[in-house]
């Protein structure tokens, strides 16, 4: 087998494993409010807020020459 299949096929096990075991509801508290939704949508969610940041923190990240700062 070809080394991307065997690590889709470990990659798709592992992420079912996880969501088997996450179904439980959890009570998050932010701030004011108190929500409750099923743990691996929460965990979803961080994920995707740590993709967004990461994608933006080496663009923030990078200086400018100094002729553009001039302008």
């Amino acid at each position: 087998m070809k080394p991307k299949v065997i690590v889709s096929l470990v990659l798709g096990i592992a992420i079912l494993i996880i969501i088997i075991q996450n179904v439980r509801d959890v009570q998050t508290d932010i701030l004011f409010w108190t929500i409750s939704l099923p743990h691996i949508f929460l965990l979803f969610i961080v994920f995707a807020i740590g993709i967004i940041i990461g994608m933006m923190l080496p663009g923030l990240m990078t200086k400018k020459p100094e002729a553009e700062k001039q302008n």
